[in-house]
């Protein structure tokens, strides 16, 4: 924002479009704290990265293509003369060279288009969404020891894997989860002693909300801590619970689970 108004004042002294953008960029200001989204440092560091390197091309592309095509150039060539001719072509305006030839013609019409196209891949960088961070196999170990002691549904072992990533809450509480575009999903309630699952809950909630991701819990237990922090519960199944010491096979309705049962049971197949 502050290059486009830097931008209308070189490129006409344009004071209304300058204090448009300015207006622009003030209110923006203001508002920052409304646009808690973190960057992902990583990506925010490639991305500056990039965009250097973009410029640095752009310039190296100019001050080349105008050394090359000087005899069909006027004025004469001269690094000032180009670097104003460039961020003339960025800003939109006629550039301080005149094209004698057709090539050269060409050779300037390509400077707004090599600028623009440099700036967008670095924008893309830089704009891209956080992506959540790998485990490494020492803290898949740790899980591992949350879970012998913490443990508490049958998808528990689903933190253990490789492609989950953790959110830690002090040494003995975690989070597991993976991300897929803007989602957040967790598996789980968090993981950890019991009077720390409310306070971890809502600690990767608010680590979502700084992520601009959108928080999800997967066969969470405690319906009444997710309705807190503003989750909506969505079914998505149910499950069958059976009493071993009263549960049987016989009765007509459960002929077609004998007869599956048999099968197995001729292939070889035996429950342990």
């Amino acid at each position: 924002m502050i290059a486009t108004i830097v931008f209308e004042l070189v490129k006409d002294l344009d004071f209304e479009a300058a204090a448009l953008f300015a207006w622009i960029l003030a209110g923006l200001w203001w508002f920052r704290h409304h646009f808690a989204a973190d960057s992902d440092p990583r990506r925010l560091r490639w991305g500056l990265a990039v965009l250097l390197a973009g410029v640095a091309t752009a310039v190296v592309y100019a001050i080349a293509g105008a050394a090359i095509l000087e005899d069909q150039l006027q004025p004469e060539f001269g690094i000032v003369t180009t670097l104003e001719s460039l961020a003339a072509a960025f800003a939109g305006s006629p550039t301080t060279y005149r094209a004698l030839t057709e090539r050269a013609s060409w050779f300037l019409g390509s400077l707004p288009i090599v600028s623009y196209a440099l700036v967008i891949v670095a924008l893309t960088q830089l704009l891209r969404p956080v992506i959540a961070p790998r485990a490494a196999a020492s803290e898949r170990e740790r899980v591992h020891q949350l879970l012998n002691r913490w443990g508490r549904n049958y998808i528990s072992h689903l933190a253990a894997q490789g492609g989950a990533s953790y959110h830690w809450i002090g040494d003995d509480t975690c989070v597991a989860y993976t991300v897929r575009g803007r989602t957040a999903l967790a598996l789980g309630d968090p993981i950890g002693p019991p009077e720390k699952i409310q306070p971890a809950a809502q600690d990767f909630v608010a680590l979502c909300d700084r992520q601009d991701w959108i928080a999800a819990f997967y066969q969470a237990d405690e319906s009444a801590l997710y309705r807190s922090l503003g989750l909506t519960l969505v079914t998505i199944g149910a499950e069958a619970l059976l009493r071993p010491a009263d549960f049987t096979l016989g009765g007509k309705k459960r002929a077609d689970l004998r007869y599956a049962l048999h099968r197995n049971e001729k292939a070889g197949v035996r429950f342990v």
